[in-house]
């Protein structure tokens, strides 16, 4: 779910002006879907490393949190 939520311009098609990588594939390789690292970005977010290499998106504490299917997160309204 992760790497299909990836934030990052390439997979979302900013600056290309085209539509993005995630937005055009219906299947990823395993390798792409492997997270392999997880990295603190500041105070506010995490940058994740998949096997694949792909590493560039930048995932906002509030992201995460919008992303978690939980009763809980739900609850909260922290998709909101």
């Amino acid at each position: 779910m992760l790497r299909w939520a990836c934030p990052c311009a390439e997979c979302r098609g900013e600056g290309y002006g085209t539509v993005g990588r995630l937005e055009r594939a219906t299947e990823l390789p395993a390798s792409e879907l492997e997270l392999e690292a997880v990295t603190l970005t500041g105070r506010y977010a995490l940058q994740l490393g998949f096997k694949s290499g792909h590493s560039t998106g930048i995932y906002t504490f509030r992201y995460l949190r919008s992303l978690c299917p939980c009763a809980d997160c739900r609850r909260s309204g922290a998709g909101a």
